[in-house]
């Protein structure tokens, strides 16, 4: 269960003893916050789709080798789940994908690539802590690999996906494993200036009128230069759990 630490800027523990740990940097001190937020859970467990060039979860891996260091954790122990097709972004699969700065095979890294990334911030890449999942996410999330995960449901999901038709893919695919106060970070939400009928906005708000659980903003902690692209999910109390 999500346990909100601060809501103001500069006046929980956890910002003091980031501001201690790590330079300032908005993502960056927001993942901090949010692993603190989540302290009763023994392991956390980060789920990142769209790795890209690996700039947003070098940031998370910062953040977490210091809760690790002040909460006197293991961070092998903290699994990371990176979700990517390692090619770049997919063919655009609906209009609502559409976007002059997007094409297909942009933002495309190899695992290996990555992998040498993730040796650099000093974790064992090919550990059992750390998982990458291939493929584009309509053949690689499948219902086997979702009920392998069920003992590991995500405490923060970062979207960064770009396409409307992705993120809806991968956001259905998730609910069965979403708990309430599951924090995410949408990267790339507002690309089209607030539509509410594209890219990653107009997945959110699918997600949400189908019924069963709902993503909203989530302005508790963290830098206000981020607020808007924060939301946790919740479960309204008519909700039914899904199999």
């Amino acid at each position: 269960m999500l346990h909100v630490t601060s809501t103001i800027m500069g006046t929980s523990v956890a910002e003091e003893t980031f501001a201690r740990l790590l330079p300032m940097f908005p993502l960056r001190s927001w993942f901090y916050y949010a692993l603190d937020a989540n302290r009763a859970q023994e392991a956390p467990c980060y789920y990142e789709f769209g790795v890209g060039l690996g700039g947003t979860v070098t940031m998370y891996i910062d953040a977490l080798k210091a809760f690790c260091r002040e909460t006197k954790r293991n961070i092998h122990d903290c699994s990371i789940y990176l979700f990517d097709s390692f090619q770049g972004l997919p063919e655009k699969m609906d209009y609502r994908d559409e976007h002059p700065d997007w094409a297909q095979g942009s933002f495309s890294s190899s695992v290996k690539e990555i992998k040498n990334l993730l040796t650099r911030k000093g974790l064992r890449p090919d550990s059992s802590s750390i998982h990458f999942i291939e493929g584009f996410y309509e053949r690689s999330l499948t219902s086997m690999l979702r009920d392998s995960l069920r003992s590991c449901p995500p405490t923060i999901v970062t979207v960064d996906v770009d396409y409307f038709s992705s993120t809806k893919t991968l956001l259905e695919w998730l609910r069965p494993l979403l708990h309430e106060g599951t924090l995410f970070y949408f990267d790339d939400i507002w690309a089209f200036g607030g539509d509410p009928k594209r890219g990653e906005l107009a997945a959110i708000r699918e997600f949400n009128e189908a019924g069963k659980g709902t993503l909203v903003p989530c302005h508790w902690f963290g830098h206000p230069s981020i607020w808007n692209r924060i939301f946790a999910y919740w479960r309204k109390e008519n909700d039914h759990e899904e199999s």
